[in-house]
Formats: structure tokens, C-alpha cells, sequence
């Protein structure tokens, strides 16, 4: 488990409880509370947390002794890393880099690692730093776990006992994963991020489903760069399942869990990267307006390969070349190869026989 350390508040024990009122337990600082959670939460699983990793300010660090204390009956020990300048931004990457390092090694170390984050305590921009941590987890192929936030609850009266809730904010940190998800189809066709996203959850509604099936579909016909045919269906039917699951939302969202009400706000920005290519008012787009959709995104060797052996066609089947010579295209269709066209060979390798002399 990972944490950023806060100092001790002075005020005495409190009950922490989570959502359903099962754990309990009197801590006297935010971070006891996350972290005894999370070893009792595992072992209700069978699992035991095996360390624990803590960002430390110089501040915390007076107090490091008596919070390891705090964990005197528990099996894991709990290390540090400095949070550097008294966890002024200006240390922040560094930090960071220094706890991924320690990850890394320990993972290194040891098998069907799973990281947990407490993002409690530290400075207020220490959630950042956590962001941050967490992405740099995802990115290296680790697994990220539980994400919990110990909350001192606001007393509605003098009289009242002060109370602590043990919250998981996973579902509030995988957003920014949504979102990412979001902009790189919007940018590099890649569904992969949403995908991922959405596996464990078996909640989603058939209309989603259909609309990332599509999207998946799209995904892979650009990247093997496929036939012009087959762009024209995946886009026409991108079109249609991105419309159906607007009108769904719209009658439907009472009914539907948060997360997919919020990559619902997400889907203008895909629609609007698409408009181009998608088809309006009853046209498909041409060949040109795919490359040039295509090269504006980098998507370089898509943009070749369409050039190569879409525009031919396209430039015959418009009208915009002529071939009036009739002997030429079966010349082209002669030596063309089988999955081609005489067109592509007219264009790619046809060389007109020379006139003879008189």
C-alpha cells in the first residue's frame, strides 16, 4: 500500500467505520484508519497486506516512530520515501520518481503484486502526486487495487461523538482513465483505454456494449488499414450506434450507472473528431476526405496505403481520370495482381508501349 503521511492532529481517537458499517475501528490519525482498513478488507479475501510505503515530509517524519507504532500487532512493516522540500511542489516529481523506483524493486521481487493507494493525508496537492503515482503503476503493467480516503465526518451538533467513514474513490480516480480512453479513440482510433475500463463491470447496457463493439471494429479496420468497403460500413455504422446511444441516454438515464452516464458527456468531443468521415446526409466520405482524416492525425502509413490502392479506383470510378483507350485496361487487368485491381496497376506500374517509328 502506498501513502502520503500525514502529521498527527492532536485530537483524540475516533471511530472509523466503512460504507456498511462491518469494519470499526478507534484510530487516532487518517492514515491508521486507511490502512488498517485495507489489511482488514484483505483479509476477509484470504489476502494479508505485505508493506507498506509511505511519502514522508521532514514534518511527518518526527512523528515516522509513533505511527509505525500504531501497527506494532500487524505482520507488515512500513517504509519511507522523502517527500522532498516538505512536499513543496518543487519536489513533487522527484518524489514521485523515487516511490516508483521502490515499487518497481519491490515488484521486481515479488510475484502477483497488487498495489493499493490511500490518498488520506500529506500536503493538498499530495492527490496529484497520487494521480500521477497511479498512472506510472498502470503504465508499467501493475495492477492498482483499492483507493480509499479516510474522511472525518462533520459533526451536526457540539454534542455529537465525532465519526470517521472509510471511502473507495476507485470509481472517482478510473475516470481520469475514461477520459484519456476518450480522447486517444477521438485521436488515434485506439478503443483499447474504454475497453479496459468497462471490463469488470457487467452493468452496462446492451446499447454501450454495441457501441464499443463498433468502435472496437473501427479500431481494428484502421489498423490493418483495410478496404475502402469496409471502412465505409465500420463508419456508416459507427454513425448509426453513436445516434442510437444518444436517444438511449436520453430515455434511459434514470436507469443507468454513473459511469456510463459520464462517458455520455464524453461522446460530442467523439462525434465532433469523426464528423469528417462519418457519413451526412446520405453521402459516405470519399477516399480523399479518409487520407487527409488520417494524415492530419499522423496516421502515416494508413495515409499510403489508402492513397495507393483507394484513390485509383476513386479517381476512375468519379470521372476525374478517363482511360479511352479500351486495350489498356485489359492490358491492366492482364497483369494485375489477383487481390488488385486494373485500376491500382494502371496507376502504380503501367507504362504505355512506345510508338513505332514510321
Amino acid at each position: 500500500m502506498v501513502l502520503v503521511m500525514s502529521t498527527f492532529s492532536g485530537r483524540p481517537a475516533i471511530e472509523y467505520n466503512d460504507k456498511d458499517g462491518i469494519f470499526s475501528e478507534m484510530c487516532e490519525h487518517t492514515n491508521e484508519a486507511a490502512l488498517k482498513y485495507v489489511s482488514w478488507k484483505l483479509k476477509q479475501e484470504n489476502e494479508n497486506l505485505a508493506a507498506a510505503f509511505g511519502f514522508v515530509t521532514d514534518e511527518a517524519q518526527k512523528d515516522f516512530t509513533r505511527f509505525q507504532a500504531l501497527f506494532a500487532d500487524y505482520s507488515f512493516a512500513i517504509e519511507q520515501v522523502p517527500l522532498y522540500n516538505n512536499g513543496d511542489m518543487t519536489g513533487s516529481f522527484k518524489s514521485v520518481c523515487e516511490m516508483f523506483d521502490v515499487l518497481q524493486k519491490y515488484i521486481g521481487e515479488n510475484e502477483e503484486v497488487i498495489i493499493h493507494i490511500d490518498i488520506t493525508g500529506g500536503p493538498r496537492h499530495s492527490v496529484m502526486l497520487m494521480l500521477a503515482l497511479i498512472q506510472m503503476i498502470k503504465f508499467s503493467g501493475a495492477k492498482v487495487g483499492m483507493v480509499v480516503y479516510a474522511n472525518v465526518l462533520r459533526k451536526k451538533s457540539q454534542s455529537d461523538v465525532p465519526k470517521g467513514m472509510i471511502e473507495d474513490v476507485g470509481d472517482i480516480m478510473d475516470m481520469f482513465t475514461l477520459i484519456s480512453g476518450a480522447e486517444e479513440f477521438a485521436s488515434i482510433g485506439n478503443v483499447s483505454q474504454i475497453q479496459k475500463y468497462f471490463e469488470p463491470r457487467g452493468n452496462i447496457s446492451w446499447c454501450l456494449n454495441s457501441l464499443l463493439d463498433c468502435m472496437e471494429d473501427f479500431s481494428e479496420t484502421i489498423r490493418v488499414c483495410g478496404s475502402y468497403d469496409s471502412m465505409k460500413e465500420v463508419l456508416s455504422r459507427l454513425k448509426n450506434d453513436i445516434t442510437s446511444y444518444e436517444n438511449f441516454l436520453k430515455a434511459n438515464s434514470s436507469n443507468l450507472c454513473e459511469q456510463e452516464l459520464f462517458f455520455g458527456k464524453l461522446l460530442p468531443k467523439i462525434k465532433n473528431e469523426y464528423a469528417d468521415i462519418m457519413p451526412h446526409g446520405g453521402k459516405v466520405a470519399t477516399p480523399v476526405q479518409i487520407i487527409r482524416w488520417c494524415a492530419k492525425r499522423k496516421f502515416l502509413q494508413q495515409a499510403v496505403v489508402f492513397y495507393t490502392e483507394w484513390l485509383p479506383d476513386y479517381l476512375i470510378d468519379s470521372k476525374l481520370v478517363e482511360v479511352t483507350e479500351g486495350n489498356v485496361s485489359l492490358e491492366c487487368e492482364k497483369h494485375k495482381m489477383d487481390w488488385s485491381s486494373w485500376k491500382i496497376y494502371l496507376f502504380k506500374s503501367y507504362t504505355p508501349p512506345k510508338e513505332t517509328a514510321v
